[in-house]
């Protein structure tokens, strides 16, 4: 089973950034900063949407961003891929289901995934996108406020395993400090995939020097084909796939 964070790990920048630049025409009042900081980022993406599109963006228009907007190098192979090796695909994210769903299915992939655990957000009757807090996380330190992606995951999994589903390696793609709890939380023989030049190898490296380690595997990449590596690589390592001469 391979899960995956969406914004800089599937698509290839911040959903919620993309959606707004298209529409935003006036400043953005010092309230939403308040916001950000006391509540979290979905409360503040809640407002956001609210503030900017009184008049409601409709459903179209997210369709013609998202179906526009770019993957990252090589990731379509690679879901593409992991699927023709026998992988149960996820997403883990801390955007929301609408915009995640639309993006995917837009670009004829949703039919891939298992299923998207993100902040749930749909369009209302009057036409409003609607985001909501997935959990209210008090626990977790490292992790937001809305979202405990280390805890999704290994709910998920304790799930699948009840409905007689089991996994002989999980792995977990991500680009953000964020995705550090799920990456912590794998065990020893799993795979931790952490994109290349943004903050998770930071934050990688400074818990490292803390002495914190991840039992998983580590692997950072840049574009698809890294990571399919790395699954190939593993399933050789465990009997399930003969490399031919």
């Amino acid at each position: 089973m391979f899960a995956f964070d969406f914004d800089h790990t599937l698509l290839d920048g911040n959903c919620d950034l993309m959606v707004q630049a298209k529409y935003s025409v006036e400043p953005v009042p010092e309230y939403f900063k308040i916001v950000a900081k006391s509540y979290g980022v979905t409360k503040y993406m809640k407002e956001m949407f609210r503030f900017r599109y009184p008049a409601a963006v409709g459903e179209r228009e997210f369709q013609s961003i998202l179906g526009q907007a770019p993957w990252v190098p090589e990731l379509p192979e690679c879901l593409l891929m992991l699927k023709k090796l026998g992988g149960e695909l996820i997403v883990i994210s801390d955007a929301n289901t609408y915009f995640i769903r639309l993006f995917l299915k837009e670009h004829k992939m949703l039919k891939h995934f298992h299923d998207v655990i993100a902040n749930p957000g749909y369009i209302d009757s009057q036409g409003q996108l609607v985001i909501r807090p997935y959990m209210n996380n008090l626990e977790c330190q490292m992790s937001s406020r809305n979202l405990c992606k280390g805890k999704v995951l290994m709910d998920y999994i304790a799930k699948r395993q009840q409905e007689g589903q089991s996994y002989r390696f999980v792995g977990f793609a991500g680009d953000g400090i964020n995705d550090y709890c799920p990456m912590y939380r794998l065990r020893s023989g799993d795979l931790a995939c952490a994109r290349k030049g943004f903050s998770i190898g930071d934050f990688i490296a400074s818990r490292a020097n803390d002495g914190v380690l991840l039992r998983a595997k580590l692997v950072f990449w840049k574009k698809g084909a890294d990571i399919i590596k790395a699954v190939q690589d593993k399933l050789v390592s465990v009997g399930c796939l003969v490399v031919q001469p």
